[in-house]
């Protein structure tokens, strides 16, 4: 690890800057100072840009008008922490311990950004850099990045580019890995009401609906005992081709280390589907939260007369959102009795994206990447969401390049997040490679 990219990182990570809490829009405020002061001191045209949520970070360097542009892509902002959840170490505060380095952020984004910056720092003063660089760092993507694909389209000279090169994920196990699609994303609320209040249970209980159970009732007609989503018209769209179907088998899988990773007893995916093929081609919808009744300290023996259930949705890369999320909600409306007053309230959604893998950077990637490990590189479809990933290719027409760069129990937005320092040199190495002369 080189000394640039521990100073950098060291102090980057120290900045809480957690986009899902409005009590720390100071310390996004402050970070993206921080950020562009550090652009600025390499030599940089750097700028923060407002209007579009939180600030943007915009910096550019260029060599010579006459060699290509890459677009470095990451973003500042972090999941929730704190000591108490389960860390080890104080999670804003940089740790090393067992070959490994702990710390909110240190994997999802700013460490695996930071890669990208520190390399370019050494390749300017060294004078090899081989391509005009622009970074773009956000500070909204752990909610959505809402306003972001505004940005690109009313400013699209600014980041003029010949393609995006972005580290925002973990490699298959142990395998170097090129990310050629991601997941549509999308979140709901629906709320349920029975009665104008809620009711003792021993003058009204057995005689009178109940919130709780209502819900519960409508949740569970979703999908059925393997998590299949029973909503009509869900799965349009999300049909898995020949090609698709290459790239997932070809990605090692070990039932058993997924558990672990995961602390789970069971799995589950569609009859014959392979699981990297369920988790980046396929939707799903999880229930992320569920509010309803008391659930203090103690007992108090009512009945509920309101429910509400957080809806996460995941779409097929190919898949309409829209269409998707108006599927569930007329399901919705089919299933809910005459007697339940409800509200289905969709706050967002990003559509997929798939690459293409034949692009001469993405191409040049996999080469560098192939050289660095010593190894075949594979390719994998990702089930999470990068939404601005899909803005870049269809917005700006850029070729998405998306290479992460950390290993795949990194537990990102968890307790102990961690970056291993031998994915960390082999990260540092691909970004010297690909981006030096």
């Amino acid at each position: 690890m080189s000394t640039r990219y521990r100073e950098l990182l060291t102090t980057l990570l120290a900045y809480k800057s957690i986009s899902t809490d409005a009590e720390f829009a100071d310390q996004i405020t402050a970070t993206a100072e921080h950020l562009k002061n550090v652009f600025a001191e390499q030599g940089f045209t750097a700028q923060i840009v407002q209007g579009y949520g939180n600030p943007l970070v915009v910096a550019r360097f260029t060599v010579d008008p006459a060699l290509e542009t890459c677009l470095v892509y990451g973003h500042y902002d972090v999941q929730p922490a704190k000591f108490e959840d389960g860390w080890n170490s104080e999670p804003f505060e940089l740790h090393e311990q067992g070959g490994r380095l702990f710390g909110r952020g240190v994997v999802d984004n700013k460490g695996q950004f930071l890669m990208h910056v520190a390399t370019v720092f050494d390749l300017i003063a060294e004078k090899k850099l081989r391509y005009n660089v622009v970074f773009l760092i956000e500070g909204d993507e752990e909610t959505g990045s809402g306003d972001v694909g505004k940005f690109l389209r009313e400013n699209k000279d600014l980041l003029k580019a010949d393609f995006a090169l972005i580290s925002d994920g973990e490699y298959a196990p142990g395998e170097p890995t090129v990310e050629i699609g991601f997941r549509g994303t999308g979140n709901a609320e629906l709320h349920i009401k029975t009665g104008e209040t809620d009711l003792h249970s021993g003058l009204f209980g057995g005689t009178v609906p109940n919130a709780a159970l209502e819900l519960s009732r409508i949740i569970a007609s979703l999908t059925d005992e393997q998590n299949k989503v029973l909503v009509p018209g869900y799965y349009d769209g999300a049909e898995i081709t020949d090609a698709g179907r290459a790239h997932t088998e070809a990605l090692p899988f070990s039932e058993k280390q997924y558990m672990e990773l995961a602390g789970v007893q069971t799995l589950f995916a569609e009859s014959g589907e392979n699981m990297y093929a369920q988790l980046g081609l396929r939707p799903c919808l999880e229930v992320s939260g569920i509010a309803t009744g008391y659930s203090g300290v103690g007992f108090r023996n009512s009945v509920p007369a309101e429910a509400m259930a957080k809806i996460n949705l995941r779409f097929g890369p190919d898949q309409n959102p829209d269409r998707v999320i108006e599927s569930l909600r007329m399901y919705i409306a089919s299933i809910v009795p005459e007697y339940v007053t409800w509200e289905f309230t969709p706050v967002q959604a990003s559509k997929g994206v798939l690459m293409a893998t034949e692009e001469p950077a993405v191409q040049r990637a996999v080469d560098v990447l192939a050289h660095v490990h010593g190894k075949t590189v594979l390719y994998k479809y990702c089930g999470a969401t990068i939404p601005i990933v899909t803005d870049f290719k269809d917005v700006l027409g850029l070729v998405p390049v998306t290479i992460p760069l950390c290993n795949d129990d990194c537990r990102m937005h968890a307790a102990n997040e961690n970056l291993s320092l031998d994915y960390l040199e082999k990260g540092l190495a691909f970004s010297r490679e690909f981006l030096g002369r």
